[in-house]
């Protein structure tokens, strides 16, 4: 039961999520903002967890490896696993095998809400009794059978979290072995979620299932030590110790952050909203962290409001993105190599980083013709060029010449329809005019203080930090993540 006074919280919330709902129902903005916010919700995930990526190294290390600065090639790797991992869930990837004789593993892909109190035991007595063997989601029959073909599991069924916590060991660099006790553990984790949202149905069941899944203890997980009777007991005990004092995420809190928007969806009633929860929480992580710790009345009050900002902060990126991308159809108006360029745009949402050996794939067609349909892009402004690492002290003169990956560009200014850009839009409004918050994607990244909103107003710089090899918005040594900033207006002259 909720309180009263959250109670309009919660009809914000629900109102905010059917406007993005209603906003997305366009297929073309749905392909927009689908890939955008799993990575963006990955992101946000790893800055809980504390680890500090950009998403242009994210989208660098999945399309060019070399283009990453060294001390950042690992994040970014587990970022690209995250996000694998992240679209795995959010779409019900994972598939299953279907049970021919009816045993406990094909009682257990059924899903919670198929199996009763008798089925679900006989499960996990199935499982006890594959004792040291990891558990296995195909059945093993005796006899052979017609081979069927496999189905997707239902998401936030007993399966589908067998199945994601095998993903997320490969993910974590952990040794991949599922036994019966881990899966014991799973299956009663997703069943707490059924019961929660049971329990509260609609958005506030979901909120409460999401806050749960912070407090479990993760899945036992049986390290198998593989000792060399030649090895050195100490080198023995040092890489014992190297091991277990490997930074890992938590299992639960990554499944309810990277999950939790299929979970809004089902539990809502909304088809098409991908909400990025995750970057809510991450705006304030360490009030995050107090409100876990607080009482749960205040920690789903704290939620409802974060998710409805959140979710009024996609429609508005919606707006945004269709100015954007209209924006980049103008500005290949009258060229002569755009045939192939107009092809590469609807990619770019989904994969904002091309190379020449990418685009003539898509497109295909040969490197020398992408070079062609890149060179097009990257005139209108849309692309970039992206040197690799070693080459990151190159002459300006010689970048474009030597680029290894390209990467989307800043938002670009709309072209003529003769071909002839018009002058970039000026930082600063007219004298006189009305000023008013914009969002924060729109804010020029040139190192100079504006004025943003995290929380409360700052002057802020976005700047390059030699110390993490990272830009952000800075206010002296302080990170901000602003949501918001706003044009100032020169005052209008007096007569």
């Amino acid at each position: 039961m909720l309180i009263a006074r959250h109670l309009p919280a919660l009809a914000a919330a629900e109102r905010a999520l059917g406007r993005l709902d209603a906003a997305l129902a366009d297929p073309i903005r749905l392909a927009w903002h689908t890939p955008c916010a799993i990575r963006r919700n990955a992101l946000a995930s790893l800055r809980l967890d504390g680890t500090l990526l950009t998403e242009e190294d994210l989208v660098l290390m999945g399309g060019a490896p070399d283009a990453v600065a060294p001390g950042v090639r690992i994040a970014a790797s587990r970022g690209v696993a995250l996000v694998s991992f992240a679209n795995a869930l959010d779409i019900g990837r994972f598939t299953v095998q279907p049970a021919v004789d009816g045993s406990a593993a094909g009682r257990l892909a059924g899903g919670v809400s198929s199996i009763t109190a008798a089925g679900l035991q006989a499960a996990l007595e199935g499982l006890a009794m594959l004792e040291g063997d990891p558990v296995a989601i195909v059945c093993k029959e005796t006899e052979p059978a017609e081979p069927s073909a496999p189905r997707e599991l239902a998401p936030w069924s007993a399966s589908w979290g067998v199945a994601a916590f095998q993903a997320w060991l490969t993910v974590e660099g952990l040794p991949d072995t599922l036994h019966s006790d881990a899966a014991e553990s799973v299956v009663d984790g997703i069943a707490s979620v059924e019961r929660a949202v049971v329990g509260a149905p609609g958005l506030v069941g979901a909120i409460r299932a999401l806050l749960h899944l912070h407090h479990r203890d993760d899945p036992p997980i049986r390290r198998r030590a593989k000792h060399d009777p030649f090895e050195h007991p100490t080198v023995r005990q040092l890489r014992g110790q190297s091991q277990a004092s490997a930074p890992t995420a938590r299992f639960w809190p990554s499944l309810a952050r990277l999950a939790g928007p299929a979970l809004l969806r089902a539990a809502c009633g909304i088809d098409r909203t991908h909400l990025p929860i995750a970057v809510a929480m991450a705006k304030s992580p360490a009030l995050f962290r107090s409100m876990l710790v607080a009482g749960e009345d205040e920690a789903v009050g704290w939620l409802l409001d974060r998710f409805a900002d959140q979710a009024d902060l996609e429609v508005e990126a919606l707006t945004s993105s269709a100015k954007c991308d209209a924006s980049r159809r103008a500005a290949l108006i009258g060229r002569r190599r755009d045939a192939g360029a107009r092809t590469l745009l609807d990619h770019l949402w989904a994969n904002p980083v091309l190379t020449v050996r990418s685009a003539g794939a898509l497109l295909c067609i040969s490197e020398r013709a992408a070079r062609g349909a890149l060179a097009a892009l990257v005139d209108a402004g849309i692309l970039r060029g992206v040197p690799a690492w070693r080459d990151d002290d190159a002459p300006p003169g010689r970048t474009a010449a030597r680029s290894l990956a390209y990467v989307v560009n800043e938002p670009i200014a709309v072209s003529g329809p003769l071909g002839t850009t018009r002058s970039r839009r000026r930082s600063e409004p007219p004298a006189g005019s009305p000023m008013y918050w914009q969002p924060i994607a729109t804010a020029p990244q040139d190192g100079k203080p504006r004025l943003v909103w995290d929380e409360r107003p700052f002057m802020a710089a976005f700047t390059w930090s030699t110390s993490d090899n990272t830009s952000a918005w800075r206010v002296g040594r302080r990170v901000l993540q602003p949501t918001h900033w706003l044009p100032l207006a020169p005052p209008k002259r007096m007569k």
